[in-house]
């Protein structure tokens, strides 16, 4: 609590001592810099626009790029065609003739039979 009341007294006694007879802001005559910058907010937005932003954008569009073209495209899409290609593929063998179901059956059987007796594998 000492602090606090020893920091009032003497910030009140600078500000009293600068401006109790100034007709213009005394700290900007006298540091014309840091008035500037304190007027422009530390030069803040510059420096968000400077970094953050530019970083920000860059990351949007990355993963825009991202979600786009490799998640909808290959991921989403990519599975969506395996599935219709393999369901196309799987629509000639139904075709609702015995004959083929039968013909089918056989050529199953002969290359299990085929493989079981010692073929390719």
């Amino acid at each position: 609590m000492a602090f606090s009341v020893l920091a009032l007294l003497i910030g009140g006694s600078v500000a009293w001592s600068l401006y109790s007879k100034a007709e213009s802001d005394p700290i900007a005559n006298r540091l014309h810099g840091l008035s500037t910058a304190l007027k422009n907010r530390l030069y803040f937005d510059e420096i968000f626009n400077g970094l953050i932003y530019v970083t920000h954008e860059a990351v949007s569009k990355l993963a825009e790029w991202v979600d786009r073209i490799l998640l909808s495209s290959f991921i989403v899409k990519g599975l969506s065609n395996v599935v219709d290609v393999f369901g196309r593929g799987l629509r000639l063998f139904q075709t609702g003739s015995i004959h083929t179901y039968a013909f089918l059956f056989v050529v199953g059987i002969a290359l299990v039979m085929f493989f079981v007796m010692g073929g390719v594998l």
